[in-house]
């Protein structure tokens, strides 16, 4: 017997196909309702991120001047303090929910 004539079983392809017709209405909604939660998650996280980076890459006047700005800011001697409170928030905050899960 050929894998043609042995049906379904012989096309794990066609199996899954044949499977996803036999959905019930409720699980189609379901599976179009977290598709859309995650469209909607992925929309709302990236077109901020985009507006910052877009944002990034301008000057004072709005126009493009490329990498300018992160030389300008490693550059400088704020880098150091951004990374030292930076690393402070993150300790304390890490003290804080630790303590806080252990409490409870």
């Amino acid at each position: 017997m050929s894998a043609v004539d042995a049906g379904p079983a012989a096309r794990p392809g066609m199996l899954r196909l044949h499977r996803l017709r036999h959905y019930a209405a409720e699980t189609w909604i379901m599976l179009a309702g977290i598709a859309a939660m995650c469209a909607g998650l992925a929309v709302f996280i990236a077109l901020p991120l985009y507006a910052m980076l877009s944002k990034s890459f301008e000057g004072e006047d709005g126009g493009f001047v490329g990498l300018a700005n992160y030389r300008e800011y490693v550059a400088s001697a704020g880098l150091v303090q951004s990374i030292g409170n930076s690393l402070t928030i993150a300790i304390l905050t890490t003290l804080i929910a630790s303590t806080l899960a252990f409490v409870f």
